[in-house]
């Protein structure tokens, strides 16, 4: 019976033990004395100094507690966390800083820094928010230039066919006009040294237009009267001459009139330099790569069949 008892004494000590443990973890002061804050959108930096230095981030996540797939962002100590749009430095061992990009994701974007003391069951997370930037870039610049590699060069062909059925000729035969390059797109690239897009993101809808380069004269690039969006692919008719160009041929009334030729594509390639920039700020980008350019120049024979049903 005394055995009993004192277990029970034992066991009810080791819950007041307890107790006494959780109530400590749970009136620890914060290691940081921010627990959300929102950024502003521009590229920034914030330091958080915490109070305490015996403690590890255990994870980075975005407001649905998932890291970023791949990417490991815990920290024992000393060291940096990438999170993509942000990074997240301890230099020291009670500071924080967090570095952010410019948000030109059009919305609100956040994470969670998740932290925990190494010894004990503490835990606590700083949730950061960045606003959208609105301080937007514009083109200041955009030179084009004739390097190695650049150039004027066939670039393919693309089949073209047309079907038509006239049954106001009856039987019997007349003529038709058939233009080959009326949905023929000419399509460009400007196309970074770094393979990035970064360059096109965050320009001023109403500040990214732009003259292409039109053809390669006597070593010099030849700009165009035409202006079109600074982006990473587009495409545009380039000229209404050639687009409208159209062949007579002959049609056959009450009949299907195949028409059948082969398109002719080259390439131009030309060097180009641009320079964005933000008002009110010194800040500029850089960007130099290649520009790229596909068009249709010519077609060849026109084939013209004759089916009663295209059926056939």
């Amino acid at each position: 019976m005394k055995t009993t008892k004192l277990f029970q004494s034992i066991f009810l000590f080791s819950l007041f033990l307890c107790g006494l443990a959780a109530c400590s973890e749970d009136d620890a002061p914060r290691l940081s004395p921010i627990q959300e804050t929102t950024m502003e959108g521009d590229a920034s930096t914030l330091q958080i100094d915490l109070t305490r230095s015996d403690w590890r981030i255990a994870s980075v996540t975005d407001l649905n507690g998932y890291p970023p797939i791949g990417s490991n962002t815990q920290l024992e100590g000393p060291g940096t966390v990438d999170y993509g749009w942000a990074t997240i430095k301890r230099e020291k061992e009670n500071t924080l800083i967090i570095e952010t990009e410019d948000n030109f994701d059009g919305t609100e974007r956040s994470f969670i820094i998740n932290l925990e003391m190494k010894a004990g069951f503490y835990k606590e997370q700083i949730v950061i928010h960045q606003k959208i930037c609105e301080n937007l870039y514009r083109i200041e610049s955009i030179e084009y230039s004739v390097e190695e590699g650049d150039g004027v060069e066939e670039a393919g062909t693309k089949p073209d066919k047309s079907t038509y059925k006239d049954e106001n000729l009856g039987n019997t035969t007349g003529k038709h006009d058939y233009y080959p390059f009326i949905n023929e797109w000419t399509e460009y690239a400007f196309i970074p040294d770094d393979h990035s897009d970064e360059i096109f993101k965050g320009i001023d809808p109403e500040k990214r237009s732009i003259y292409l380069p039109e053809r390669i004269e006597d070593g010099k690039v030849i700009v165009g009267q035409q202006q079109l969006f600074f982006i990473n692919q587009g495409k545009y008719y380039k000229e209404d001459e050639l687009r409208y160009k159209h062949f007579e041929v002959d049609i056959v009334g009450m009949k299907w009139n195949i028409y059948t030729s082969t398109i002719y594509y080259k390439q131009l390639q030309v060097t180009f330099t641009a320079t964005l920039s933000r008002p009110g700020s010194d800040t500029k980008k850089i960007s130099k790569g290649k520009f790229t350019q596909r068009y249709p120049y010519g077609c060849s024979e026109i084939h013209h069949e004759v089916k009663d049903s295209l059926e056939d």
